[in-house]
């Protein structure tokens, strides 16, 4: 049966079923979901404790049946994962509003093919497994050519096992669309990066289609998020935590036709990253409950002696003067049920402590208990982070009893233990509470017998090397033996990361198993601890699922952590192993100030070399060295030349160590960074520069194999092909020729399916030294060089890569413009068309010399033109010429200014 996206009647929690008060916030909530008016977003905040979680399942328990929900917890153990990985909220919430999304299962789909995740199960326990074998049948068998196939076409190329499956789905309805066909085949030309960043446009587009329409509310859908304060968990500062969490404004925003509804410890600060928050946030307090409802509450539970409620009360009250606390009521209600269970009426006095005093209140819990085995089984399930029925039996007892059985039958209804939000039949301690029970003078004691019970307990459980259970044994072993722990990780992160394919779920489960060490929230660190955080930090710098920003920004703030203990003083090489790597992250970072950024990495590659010297460390001074060029290289401002000038002598001074003999893959990599620094001088002698890039590229190429090393032959290749199209002086004929040799060689690697980006950067390429070739077939060789603007232009579509097409829009309307033969009004009108294209992307505000450039050819096509209005068509060339005079002015561009000034002249020499 399909799924619809209504809830079945809820089984409440004891919570729930006794849950008071909040009246004044369940109204503000109400009048939303039915209002007609714009949504703001809804964020109740407080201290932990106070009753955000009930406030929220109670509101999800009472939306109308018709209204579809999502409900997200980024509680730290459980809800990181949707952090590290946005496309697995996304999907998550996907899943839970239950609507077809066949734009969204395909692009998840594709996504997770091309991150080569094809062979590995839990992409199909996600649900996503139909829309990657299409996906992997379009990459496969349905490889688009010169001419993309329709509808039918690609229908009929699918295996009929495949069809069969998904032809009465949503995703098999619209994949036999010419509309579905042709995203399909759009999808299949982008890289997993640049899917997974419209993946949100793609569910917004689907839920806004599919989700129900009503005409008394706004409200098609409501969107919970629980824990906000997991958020901003082990961030240094507010610049990471909102870029962490743009993912979320951005959803909230997209679903602009849903309620999004947030329940953390902290007000939010959206306005400070986008002003535009600043009129769309309802944010509201949640204190304690008053008097009544918290006296009310004990009635639910069967508590209605007057003296024992004040007792309670007592207990309970909030210091800070919001009432009485959900959390100590709950657990006082699950002291006096336990004593009652035993045939016990509590005394009033027993219940009787300072305000807030967790450990005493967890204490008197405990000594509510039947037995030490119930006792003991509390504090075991407190220190492991989560737990099933099975595992928790299991901590009780080997055999399966009676007081077994009575035992779990209690346990889910304590106020303390939560099922786990998208894990059915998980369950784990609040964290209050499991500090409370961790503390206690006796768990103490039994600290290590406890975490070798869950270790050995876990691993006998677990079915794969990597899996929840294995998760979990690994966080006890960290527990009890760090380093011990981490070479473990280490080791298996470094495996997932190298097989052939690579596991990149696998290396992505593994960085979630850090969430319940929390490494980042120790006020202080160890020397071990500083090192976990040095290697997590490098594994997420590598890896290749979740936010790239995301796991950079987190890797950042793991280094910065490590270099609070390992300090140049007493750890050199740490510190400088760590600076070196976090300028590699600063570096790496694919969004932000970009100047800024590299800014950095530069600081922080130099403070490594105070330690890294050419003689002591050889090694690591020339890979810094080499990490320094590249940050010199990169910067997108300040004096280009003493830029690329410095990144030259740092490229030449790594070359001093990194020989050819010695360490050859090293040697190759910063010759060829040395060639891309080299053709990129703006000054200087241009014939020599690039003579210098082309030796380096050639050097290079004697390591750097087809075989061995396709992907970096085939961009060595590419640079090469470039520095020799771009010698000033000896045989023109000849370098084209030597430039067209490399670029086909590098698409021998650069496929279309396989690197759509670099293939059609070749392709633009190969078109440019075709069409500039000066001799030979002039009609033959611009006829090739439009077919190769025409192939690129099938990747880099105006949507996608706005900046690459318009360039290649340019180059395709010179070809037009210069062909010798044809129709010449047919020929010129093509180029005009391309020429207009292009100004769409290249605007005179944000690409001046582009549009300038653009005008300028523009006239050019408009002055020639052999039939129509002959004056209309040069008065569109003036116009066009005029416009490029307004960039290219005499003092700032002397020699455009006077190439346009000519054309101009002889335009009214001739009229």
């Amino acid at each position: 049966m399909a799924r619809t996206g209504y809830r079945k009647a809820p089984q409440l929690s004891p919570d729930i079923a006794r849950f008071t008060d909040r009246d004044d916030l369940r109204a503000k909530f109400h009048a939303l979901i039915h209002s007609v008016g714009e949504l703001p977003v809804l964020m109740f905040y407080g201290v932990g404790g106070a009753g955000k979680t009930w406030l929220l399942k109670k509101l999800r328990e009472e939306i109308p049946r018709d209204v579809p929900v999502t409900f997200l917890d980024f509680a730290v153990g459980r809800g990181q994962q949707f952090l590290l990985d946005s496309s697995l909220a996304l999907q998550q919430v996907r899943q839970q509003l239950g609507k077809p999304a066949p734009h969204f299962d395909l692009a998840l789909g594709m996504m997770r093919y091309k991150q080569d995740l094809g062979k590995e199960p839990s992409m199909y326990a996600e649900g996503i497994g139909l829309a990657m074998e299409l996906a992997a049948e379009i990459a496969k068998e349905i490889i688009p050519g010169a001419q993309l196939p329709g509808a039918k076409m690609l229908v009929d190329r699918l295996s009929k096992t495949l069809w069969g499956r998904i032809k009465d789905l949503p995703l098999g309805e619209f994949i036999s669309t010419q509309l579905g066909s042709e995203f399909a085949l759009a999808l299949h030309s982008r890289t997993s990066q640049e899917i997974g960043d419209e993946l949100l446009n793609y569910l917004t587009e689907d839920m806004d289609a599919n989700l129900p329409v009503h005409f008394n509310r706004a409200a098609r859908a409501v969107l919970f998020f629980d824990t906000y304060e997991a958020v901003g968990s082990g961030l240094q500062n507010s610049v990471q935590k909102h870029l962490r969490e743009q993912w979320i404004r951005d959803l909230a925003a997209n679903f602009d036709f849903a309620l999004t509804v947030i329940a953390g410890q902290n007000k939010l600060t959206w306005e400070e990253a986008d002003p535009c928050w600043a009129d769309c946030l309802e944010q509201h307090l949640v204190g304690g409950l008053a008097e009544t409802d918290a006296r009310r509450f004990l009635a639910l539970s069967e508590i209605e002696d007057a003296h024992l409620q004040t007792a309670i009360l007592q207990t309970a009250y909030d210091s800070y003067g919001y009432g009485y606390h959900c959390l100590s009521l709950g657990l006082c209600a699950d002291i006096v049920a336990a004593e009652r269970r035993s045939g016990h009426e509590p005394d009033a006095e027993t219940l009787s402590f300072r305000p807030q005093d967790w450990r005493a209140l967890a204490d008197r819990f405990l000594r509510s208990l039947d037995s030490d085995a119930e006792r003991w089984w509390i504090e075991q399930l407190a220190m492991t982070p989560s737990f099933d029925e099975a595992g928790a039996r299991s901590a009780y007892s080997r055999e399966r009893s009676a007081a077994q059985d009575a035992a779990w039958g209690v346990l889910p209804g304590y106020s303390f233990v939560d099922p786990v939000a998208g894990r059915l039949g998980w369950f784990a301690v609040r964290a209050q509470m499991r500090w409370a029970l961790e503390n206690q003078p006796l768990a103490q004691e039994r600290r290590v017998r406890n975490h070798q019970l869950w270790r050995e307990l876990w691993r006998r459980a677990s079915q794969a090397p990597i899996d929840e259970k294995a998760a979990l044994a690994w966080y006890h072993d960290y527990c009890l033996e760090p380093s011990n722990a981490l070479r473990t990780w280490t080791k298996l992160a470094e495996a997932a990361r190298i097989a052939i394919p690579p596991r990149m779920r696998e290396h992505f489960e593994l960085l979630r198993w850090w969430e319940p060490v929390s490494l980042l929230e120790q006020p202080r660190l160890s020397p071990d601890e500083a090192q976990a955080l040095l290697y997590f930090g490098m594994e997420l710098q590598q890896a290749s699922l979740g936010n790239r920003e995301s796991n950079l920004r987190q890797a950042i703030a793991c280094y910065e952590a490590a270099l609070r203990v390992y300090t140049e003083t007493d750890f050199p090489q740490a510190w400088a192993f760590t600076q070196n790597n976090l300028g590699i992250a600063w570096s790496g970072l694919p969004s932000g100030n970009r100047e800024s950024n590299l800014r950095q990495a530069i600081a922080c590659y130099e403070a490594a070399l105070r330690v890294y010297s050419e003689t002591d460390f050889p090694q690591d001074w020339a890979a810094t060295q080499n990490n320094l060029g590249h940050a010199w290289s990169g910067l997108p401002s300040g004096n280009r030349e003493s830029n690329l000038r410095q990144a030259i002598t740092c490229y030449e001074t790594a070359l001093r160590v990194r020989t050819e003999t010695d360490f050859p893959q090293a040697w190759a990599m910063t010759q060829n960074n040395l060639g891309i620094a080299w053709s990129g001088l703006p000054s200087g002698n241009r014939e020599s520069n690039l003579r210098q890039a082309i030796a380096c590229y050639e050097a290079a190429l004697r390591v750097y194999a087809e075989t061995d090393f396709p992907q970096a032959w085939a961009f060595t290749q590419n640079n090469l092909g470039i520095a020799w199209s771009g010698l000033p002086s000896g045989n023109w004929e000849s370098n084209l020729r030597q430039a067209i040799a490399c670029y086909e060689a590098a698409l021998r690697v650069y496929a279309e399916t396989d690197f759509p980006q670099a293939w059609a950067m070749t392709q633009n390429n190969l078109g440019i030294a075709r069409s500039s070739l000066p001799s030979g077939n002039r009609e033959s060789n611009l006829r090739q060089a439009i077919a190769c603007y025409e192939a690129a232009l099938r990747v880099r579509t105006e949507t996608d890569f706005p900046q690459d097409w318009a360039t290649t829009q340019i180059d395709l309307g010179n070809a037009w413009s210069n062909l010798p033969s044809g129709n010449r009004e047919a020929n010129l009108r093509q180029a005009i068309a391309c020429y207009e294209a292009a100004l769409r992307a290249y605007t005179e505000t944000d690409f001046p010399q582009a549009w300038a450039t653009t005008q300028n050819n523009l006239g050019s096509a408009w002055s020639v033109l052999p039939s129509g209005n002959r004056e209309a068509n040069l008065r569109q060339a003036i116009a066009c010429y005029e416009a490029a005079l307004r960039v290219y002015t005499e003092t700032d561009f002397p020699r455009d200014h006077e190439v346009v000034l000519e054309n101009l002249r002889r335009i009214h020499s001739t009229s």
